[in-house]
């Protein structure tokens, strides 16, 4: 013979449900915790090629398993597309809205070639270089301190070009133009460093030991 023992509904005491409705109202931080992280990717236009930063981060991202992380992407709907603002207090709100402890505000304000020039004897020998450049920041918001904990700057590089000049001095040199191939090649590279850079920031913030408050 066997027996269950069960609280019958109607002989729960009252009290105790009140107790449960009280505590989702009031602490709703018990039963949903602020652990994610947010990334908000803004890049300006690149010149030269199509970009292809953010899946290049979302494929580094999906390594990363111990930590909810969601990226605003600006290919799918305006609910989840990139947050235009600089301003801290409006990403602090999105943040909170959207389950966030960090959010990482991505910004790349330039990608572009640039030219480069030493010179090496005035008048005679001159040298040109040509790089893929691209500058830009990462700030890092406390969501559940409401401020700025970090600000990294992007700074990346990559030399594609190295034409020494005698006499000469001509930056319109033919020599310093790339094929549109080597162009696009060049900027894939670039990016990939970009977004190793920002997962550096994020796999630094998913360890867990900055989750304690």
């Amino acid at each position: 013979m066997s027996f269950t023992n069960e609280l019958p509904m109607n002989r729960i005491p009252v009290r105790f449900i009140g107790f449960i409705i009280l505590v989702a109202l009031f602490m709703p931080g018990i039963s949903v915790a602020q652990n994610g992280i947010i990334i908000n990717l803004k890049q300006n236009p690149n010149p030269w090629a199509d970009s292809r930063l953010g899946e290049k981060l979302d494929l580094l991202l999906s390594t990363i398993s111990n930590v909810a992380i969601t990226r605003t992407d600006g290919a799918a709907d305006n609910s989840t597309a990139p947050i235009q603002t600089a301003a801290i207090d409006e990403l602090i709100k999105y943040g909170q809205a959207h389950n966030g402890r960090f959010l990482i505000d991505v910004f790349i304000d330039k990608i572009d070639l640039e030219k480069r020039k030493t010179v090496v004897l005035p008048c005679v020998v001159s040298r040109y270089q040509v790089y893929g450049a691209a500058e830009g920041s990462i700030r890092i918001i406390d969501i559940n301190k409401a401020r700025l904990v970090d600000l990294v700057k992007i700074d990346c590089s990559l030399k594609a070009i190295d034409r020494w000049q005698f006499v000469d001095d001509d930056p319109n040199d033919a020599d310093l133009n790339m094929a549109p191939d080597r162009k696009i090649l060049l900027f894939d590279t670039l990016e990939d460093e970009i977004a190793a850079e920002i997962f550096n920031e994020v796999k630094k913030l998913s360890k867990g030991n900055h989750f304690g408050g």
